[in-house]
């Protein structure tokens, strides 16, 4: 079949306004920077397109830039970023449409690669973070997978490693679903009432768009 279901939709409730430098600078300082002991924020960069990157985004005077015996370069950020926590969370749900995108779209310039129709594919130990980086991607048009690259390994000191990719494709083919049918004995099925009709919905992993609504 032909038919295509949506996997995404754009997220209109959050009215907070960042600043779209704001937005990516989080999404850095999520992916490469820390606090030092005076709670300034750095980052530390062997990649030459990451150095470039920062600064752009800083803007003139916004960075000081250090560089190191080893061949790396250590940058202190000026520009003063609101608290945030180092991962994302549900305050991002208090941001507009254009801050949101602004942040999911630039993952792909930090601890992500390209490659194909993937926009990009992020990596990370927090499962909180890559949980709430798949939800937002599905809040700004875009679709997203999670998985698990590497299971814990406690004997190397390792942890569980992360996967979250994010691409263009917004539907899936009705052919590619694999259905189930179950028959149960009589019972109330409750469903949430939304404004629009329609919710977002996640089940083992994956994201998807629902609108039963009327007939819960």
């Amino acid at each position: 079949s032909s038919a295509r279901i949506p996997k995404s939709g754009l997220y209109v409730s959050g009215d907070k306004h960042i600043l779209d430098n704001e937005a990516r600078l989080l999404a850095a300082y999520q992916a490469d920077g820390y606090l030092d002991d005076r709670g300034r924020c750095r980052f530390h960069f062997r990649k030459e397109r990451k150095v470039k990157r920062l600064v752009d985004l800083a803007g003139e005077g916004g960075t000081t830039c250090y560089d190191n015996s080893d061949g790396t370069v250590t940058i202190q950020l000026h520009t003063k970023l609101p608290t945030y926590e180092k991962e994302a969370g549900a305050y991002l749900l208090d941001w507009c449409q254009s801050s949101l995108s602004a942040f999911i779209d630039e993952l792909k310039y930090w601890d992500g690669n390209r490659s194909g129709t993937v926009q990009c594919r992020v990596s990370t130990v927090k499962p909180n973070h890559a949980e709430w980086l798949q939800t937002i991607a599905h809040l700004v048009g875009k679709a997203s997978q999670r998985n698990i690259i590497r299971e814990a390994q406690p004997e190397r000191n390792k942890q569980t490693l992360y996967g979250v990719s994010v691409n263009n494709r917004t539907c899936a083919r009705l052919s590619s679903m694999k259905y189930v049918h179950r028959t149960r004995s009589p019972e109330k099925v409750f469903c949430p009432q939304t404004s629009t009709g329609y919710f977002m919905f996640r089940r083992n992993g994956k994201i998807g768009i629902t609108g039963n609504c009327n007939y819960g």
